[in-house]
């Protein structure tokens, strides 16, 4: 934590949307390679790291986690572990939005 209390915010290259496509079959060598460089980042942080929030695109989650679209939808907040040898665990979703208001 931040001396004021607040949770520190990072931004991660290996999260962001390059372009709406890269989640194709084509694109996907790309977003695993975002997605190892990610694994790499929580990998390199201390032991008293317990928590991580991350945030971007439901599409690159998707993926990441071996989930369908029809799984892991828009706006959606999950809960996982991560090992280093299992990766991702334990996946529970928390919060899905019934309708999207514009």
């Amino acid at each position: 934590l931040n001396l004021d209390g607040s949770a520190p915010v990072i931004v991660l290259d290996c999260l962001r949307e390059v372009t709406p496509r890269e989640t194709l079959l084509r694109g996907r060598r790309q977003v695993r390679n975002r997605i190892e460089a990610l694994h790499e980042w929580i990998e390199a942080q201390d032991d008293e790291t317990e928590t991580i929030a991350l945030v971007g695109h439901s599409e690159y989650f998707a993926v990441m986690l071996g989930l369908t679209r029809q799984q892991f939808k828009n706006c959606d907040v999950w809960k996982v572990s991560y090992d280093p040898k299992q990766r991702w665990t334990d996946l529970q979703l928390m919060h899905r939005l019934d309708k999207i208001k514009s």
